[in-house]
């Protein structure tokens, strides 16, 4: 995926979550561990769009982790330095 599609990927899934279901949120948030991964690959403008849409899931944090919770996910499993997996708890 391109880091153009990436960033879309993640910037739509936030923007919509709560009219989606539970398991297109953890997609998601998988999109924004790959874009950790992959961090380097992305310019300092694109950075600037990433680091908007996480606060916009910041500011929905508590709605986020009930989203997850419809599904009894287990963010416990998630690493802590991934915060997006655990905003909202």
């Amino acid at each position: 995926m391109d880091n153009r599609k990436t960033i879309n990927s993640y910037k739509y899934g936030i923007e919509d979550f709560e009219e989606v279901s539970p398991f297109e949120l953890v997609d998601t948030l998988m999109v924004r561990d790959r874009i950790e991964k992959t961090k380097s690959e992305f310019t300092e403008k694109e950075w600037k769009e990433i680091e908007a849409v996480d606060d916009e899931l910041k500011s929905k944090g508590k709605l986020a982790h009930d989203h997850l919770m419809k599904i009894e996910y287990k963010t416990h499993k998630e690493p802590k330095e991934n915060w997006w997996w655990h905003v909202g708890e």
